[in-house]
């Protein structure tokens, strides 16, 4: 497959479009904490990440019950691993957003 002029694994391309996908929600997502408090916006992240998580789950074959220990492990790996993926990303961020806002406002 070719992306943006080269050719591309089939692992790169999904990883392109999965990206792609995510940068179309966030800009959706966006304008309904643009404004909002910090404590509103960590609130709502927040709950939005438990959302993501509790749909995470795995089940006993046996039973087709929640595997408690299965399960929290699986979230607790998610997590870590979006934790990191967030560390990585604050000072990205930081450059393309309160940077600018910051130099806007120095400006004024």
């Amino acid at each position: 497959m070719r992306l943006k002029g080269r050719q591309v694994s089939d692992d790169e391309a999904a990883i392109a479009e999965w990206s792609q996908a995510s940068m179309d929600l966030m800009e959706e997502i966006r304008p309904f904490l643009v404004g909002k408090g910090p404590e509103v916006q960590s609130s709502a992240l927040a709950d939005l990440t438990a959302m993501w998580l509790s749909g995470m789950f795995l089940t006993d074959p046996r039973t087709g019950e929640i595997s408690r220990r299965a399960t929290d492990e699986m979230r607790e790996v998610a997590l870590a691993m979006f934790i990191k993926v967030v560390r990585e990303l604050t000072p990205i961020n930081e450059e393309m957003y309160t940077k600018p806002l910051l130099d806007r406002q120095r400006a004024q």
